[in-house]
């Protein structure tokens, strides 16, 4: 009886141990459209954000966004760059067809200046141009530290493209 009362107390002490009821931080570098699927009307509107999450040491971001320029086009100056950049950030913008490309850079006033944690890198609008569907995806990344280096993590930034469905 002690022999079984000492193995079930060995399996509860296992299995308790086994059992974490803390769900597991994600502490990628994440890169992502939010929302990212969206349904517009033809020649309706509607804004998408592009989010870094778990960022250290950002100091500019570039990248490339691809669409169906078929489906969808960007209006002129649409393009809003995030709070966290602050009013004297650099931004340059390229609208062409397909693709915008998009470069923001901080200017640096103190060693503090970095952007660190979850952070909106730029907001966005798309205007319904054809029926149809276009996925949202980027190329050509760009993370930059206050060093102008790449940011070492890029290597495995997970990356969370978008969908936008015109009727």
């Amino acid at each position: 009886m002690k022999r079984i009362l000492i193995l079930l107390i060995v399996i509860a002490a296992f299995i308790t141990s086994c059992n974490d009821s803390t769900d597991p931080q994600n502490d990628y570098l994440t890169l992502k459209i939010s929302p990212s699927d969206q349904t517009v009307n033809v020649n309706d509107q509607v804004t998408f954000s592009v989010v870094l999450e778990n960022a250290e040491n950002l100091f500019g971001f570039s990248a490339e966004l691809l669409f169906n320029g078929n489906i969808v086009e960007l209006p002129e100056d649409t393009v809003v760059a995030g709070d966290n950049w602050g009013e004297n950030s650099i931004t340059v913008v390229e609208n062409e067809i397909d693709r915008l490309s998009v470069t923001i850079g901080l200017t640096q006033s103190s060693n503090a200046d970095a952007i660190n944690g979850d952070v909106t890198l730029f907001s966005f609008t798309l205007q319904g141009k054809a029926i149809g569907s276009s996925e949202l995806w980027f190329q050509d990344i760009y993370l930059i530290d206050e060093d102008g280096n790449s940011i070492p993590e890029i290597d495995e930034l997970e990356i969370k493209t978008g969908n936008i469905t015109v009727h």
